[in-house]
């Protein structure tokens, strides 16, 4: 069939759409650079004295502390199986302290000082990208697809969900997905993420039989039909031309493209191209990584527009910190983090006094290593 064709790689390599083995962890954002593997942990399950036993329930203690030890064994074989690092120095100290039975009870914080305050990452309002939102949104009104561009940590991803909320309130269908590693290796499965949750709202009646015929090959819970397929890529993707016409003013927003799979990529060239103009594009793509990527990617942004996201200046990060009530020299706090949105936020929100952590420092450089 035409999606097996399709998952044929520029390099010849056969590959096979198939489902994910469940595992100890999961996928979770693909943000600004690589996502990360969280194991299932129990809550707590490091710290057995908080989970509400009798001070003298020695059986109770003893299988907590049991289920710790277990649990911090499986924590370092997913960290080291999936991301190839050791587990943090104060994880493994409080390892060995639970297995020398010298956990002492965590003391009582008291009232949070000010310099301590921890402030949620969803409480930083975006700043300094109201000239970048201007463009982007004039692009997507004059019909344009939009390649947003950006280094790591630039804050791409919230940039993109900005945008969709301006969308969705315009009235248009917002179809978002994001690239992954993994999913790199799925033909079409990024364009499957974005466009699957809208099929709900799709009037099959209002698509000829042969566009739907062709559209189940990529989408199985369509009605069945006895009709053959065309079996050709062209005819797949002009049936998703037809469908997303069919949905009304659709913009897919695509993070991360540069994880895109070549097929979605070659999909997307060909529906951004169509005399139809069944969607806009807005995709985000990390700079460092887009410029390594197959010619495939290079296609596409040959037919967008661009929008480049560059770093804060000191008169934004002075906004920033304002807005969340911490006292910091914006001057200082530029030339420490270049600027770079997910440092300037990781350091408000550990210290509100300006200083990077040295563990987002090493966080962030572990993501420019893999870039």
């Amino acid at each position: 069939d035409v999606v097996g064709h399709i998952a044929q790689p520029e390099n010849g390599r056969q590959q096979q759409l198939h489902g994910t083995r469940p595992g100890p962890y999961h996928q979770v954002g693909a943000g600004d650079g690589v996502g990360e593997a969280r194991p299932h942990l129990p809550p707590d399950a490091l710290h057995p004295q908080e989970q509400g036993h009798a001070e003298g329930d020695g059986e109770d203690r003893q299988s907590d502390r049991a289920a710790a030890i277990a649990t911090y064994r499986q924590l370092v074989a997913v960290l080291d199986d999936e991301l190839g690092v050791p587990p943090l120095d104060q994880t493994t100290a409080l390892y060995h302290s639970i297995l020398e039975g010298a956990l002492a009870a965590t003391p009582d914080p008291g009232p949070a000082r000010r310099h301590d305050r921890q402030v949620e990452p969803a409480d930083f309002p975006m700043v300094g990208r109201d000239a970048a939102s201007a463009q982007l949104d004039r692009h997507v009104a004059e019909g344009r697809s939009v390649l947003v561009l950006g280094g790591a940590g630039m804050g791409k991803t919230r940039f993109l969900g900005e945008f969709c909320e301006r969308a969705r309130a315009r009235g248009d269908v917002v179809l978002t997905a994001a690239g992954t590693p993994g999913r790199a290796e799925i033909p079409l499965g990024v364009l499957h993420h974005a466009i699957a949750p809208a099929l709900d709202d799709l009037d099959l009646d209002l698509l000829p039989e042969r566009v739907v015929v062709e559209l189940s090959q990529l989408f199985p819970a369509l009605p069945a039909t006895s009709a053959p397929a065309a079996g050709s890529k062209t005819a797949l993707y002009d049936a998703l031309a037809r469908m997303l016409v069919a949905l009304g003013t659709c913009v897919a927003v695509i993070d991360d493209l540069e994880w895109a799979d070549h097929a979605t990529l070659e999909a997307l060239s060909f529906l951004v191209d169509h005399h139809a103009r069944p969607i806009r594009l807005v995709a985000g793509a990390t700079a460092e990584r887009r410029s390594r990527e197959s010619s495939s990617l290079g296609d596409l942004a040959r037919l967008t527009s661009t929008v480049e996201l560059d770093p804060l200046g000191a008169d934004a990060i002075a906004v920033l910190s304002r807005g969340v009530d911490c006292a910091v020299d914006p001057e200082r706090l530029l030339r420490e983090t270049r600027g770079i949105p997910l440092l300037v936020v990781e350091a408000l929100r550990s210290t509100g006094e300006g200083g990077v952590p040295e563990s987002v420092r090493r966080l962030f450089e572990s993501r420019i290593d893999v870039l």
